[in-house]
């Protein structure tokens, strides 16, 4: 909440907004002479007419709001709230087309925003004797302003302003076929507010004494050659015709004051189905149509534990340079990681790769080498190819080497060893001795 010095000038710009046409209230009483009229030194009214069906301004006293009252200068600068007979001070107006109905500069019909929240209603605190010719000066004041589009302080004798918590319901109330017009009922219950700075929350307007603003509004349908309407081309996703919404002109009928009826809302505890119903947003609008606006219930994005709050502080309160920075050195650590293992996984293979390096060569000559000894042990009998070859030739020439020489002969015949007696043969008596004769 900005500080009263500089909240009054934009408070003031929500006079900018109204429509054009023929003021019936006089500005006679904004002169300084017009201010020693006793006419315009009285209390302005409740409702006050400026351009009739377009422009009003009310005032609703309010006995359970308190004011600000600063003191000291600058960066000594205190306030504390007091409690004071004080106003709210409400500008009721159309816009140039007659489209939209402003409360204060906000657009309240013929809908309510509520996304990403309902809008921010501030208004001025004003003394119960306001009088008609600071009313005028106000007026005066904004003219002004708005035909040379600048800001300006036009609201002098305020006493303090404040962000409203609000309890706002509309309906339709007849129709008139014979005019072509509809008839709506718009209500706007100031049930809290706060002010500050620091926001003094939680204050409640809860007086029963405290009247409720009501405005009936009476539109009438425009033809489509006026409003330029029809029906949309065809859409490849709905695959049908689309009609264009209905576009009324608007009239402010009456503006009227109601007793309250219900207790003023509060923030309650919520269960586990309220909660629910709240982080998909089906708690905005309430069972009996009312919109409650409550300012510790709302963030900036959505109401407080929703999915849309939630989603618009990531999207636009993250500082995303951060969190990119951070993957970023994560994703360069991991990929530090990834390069390190690869690299010990290529060492190590080429460390094998050497160790094997001109194995070919190596059997190659153990093939060479190590042939006649695989040879030798696998003949048998020290068979080799050069006694094979001198066999072949004496079997050629006909001639055989002693037995001791040659191979054994094949047989089909298993070699096997015969087992040695199990006693000892007899020796074999030598043979005698001959005599020879010398």
């Amino acid at each position: 909440m900005r500080s009263l010095p500089y909240a009054l000038p934009l408070l003031s710009l929500f006079f900018a907004h109204v429509a054009y046409g023929i003021p019936e209230l006089s500005l006679d009483c904004a002169s300084h002479d017009g201010r020693m009229n006793v006419e315009c030194s009285r209390p302005m009214k409740p409702v006050t007419t400026v351009t009739p069906g377009a422009y009003y301004i009310a005032k609703i006293a309010c006995p359970d709001c308190a004011v600000q009252e600063f003191s000291g200068e600058r960066e000594n600068r205190t306030y504390n709230l007091t409690e004071k007979e004080n106003d709210l001070f409400f500008n009721i107006s159309l816009t140039r087309d007659h489209g939209t109905l402003l409360l204060n500069g906000k657009p309240i019909f013929p809908s309510l925003s509520t996304n990403p929240h309902p809008p921010y209603i501030s208004t001025p605190q004003i003394p119960p004797n306001f009088t008609r010719s600071e009313l005028a000066d106000t007026l005066a004041c904004a003219r002004k302003c708005r035909d040379e589009s600048h800001d300006c302080d036009c609201i002098e004798s305020v006493t303090s302003n404040t962000d409203l918590d609000f309890d706002y319901y509309s309906k339709w109330l007849e129709s008139h076929p014979e005019t072509q017009t509809e008839k709506w009922e718009i209500t706007f219950d100031a049930i809290g507010g706060t002010n500050g700075p620091p926001k003094d929350t939680g204050r409640v307007f809860g007086s029963d004494d405290q009247s409720v603003l009501r405005i009936i509004m009476q539109g009438k349908e425009l033809q489509e050659e006026n409003s330029g309407g029809h029906n949309q081309a065809a859409s490849p996703l709905s695959g049908g015709y689309q009609e264009a919404e209905t576009q009324y002109e608007y009239e402010i009928a009456s503006i009227e004051f109601s007793q309250r009826r219900a207790e003023v809302p509060r923030i309650e505890k919520l269960g586990l189905w309220d909660k629910l119903r709240r982080f998909f947003g089906n708690d905005i609008v309430r069972s009996d149509g009312h919109i409650v606006y409550l300012a510790e219930e709302w963030g900036g994005y959505g109401k407080n534990g929703s999915l849309r709050q939630g989603f618009g502080v990531v999207v636009h309160e993250w500082r995303w340079d951060i969190v990119f920075t951070v993957l970023g050195f994560v994703a360069l650590g991991l990929a530090c990681l990834w390069f390190s293992w690869w690299l010990f996984f290529a060492v190590k293979s080429q460390r094998e790769l050497a160790r094997w390096d001109g194995m070919d060569q190596v059997w190659a000559r153990m093939r060479r080498d190590g042939g006649d000894e695989e040879d030798a042990q696998l003949l048998a009998g020290g068979y080799t190819d050069e006694n094979a070859y001198r066999d072949r030739e004496s079997r050629d020439e006909g001639y055989r080497d002693e037995p001791e020489d040659s191979p054994p002969s094949y047989s089909d015949e298993i070699q096997t060893n015969k087992p040695l007696p199990s006693k000892p043969l007899p020796e074999k008596p030598l043979p005698a001795v001959p005599l020879i004769d010398p």
